[in-house]
């Protein structure tokens, strides 16, 4: 079993970020599970999507199929490789960036 990375305090997942002051769980959580709902978003439609994304973040099929079905999300390697391939989750990846950086702003 993997061992977690990050703090413990209170039951609540507490991760850092570059500058070293801590992130929420919560908050990386869900910017994780929003960055995937906009590769399903984009990308569910389409008849190859699989292929389309497992070429554009160089990753398995399977784990886009696990991207795709909410199982997981990508590595950030993956993101950064399909944030430069599409428009549209480069954009949704600026928001989130914007939001994170407004919520460990307001701490």
């Amino acid at each position: 079993m993997r061992k977690s990375r990050g703090k413990t305090r209170n039951n609540q997942r507490i991760l850092r970020n570059f500058r070293g002051s801590l992130v929420s769980g919560a908050l990386a959580i869900s910017l994780g599970e929003r960055f995937t709902d906009a590769i399903r978003r984009e990308f569910s439609p389409l008849r190859n999507a699989r292929k389309i994304l497992a070429r554009a973040a160089m990753a398995s099929e399977r784990a886009v199929d696990n991207w795709l079905a909410g199982t997981n999300s990508p590595q950030l390697d993956q993101v950064i490789l399909l944030a430069a391939s599409c428009d549209a989750l480069r954009d949704e990846l600026y928001r989130l960036i914007e939001e994170a950086k407004a919520s460990t702003d307001k701490n």
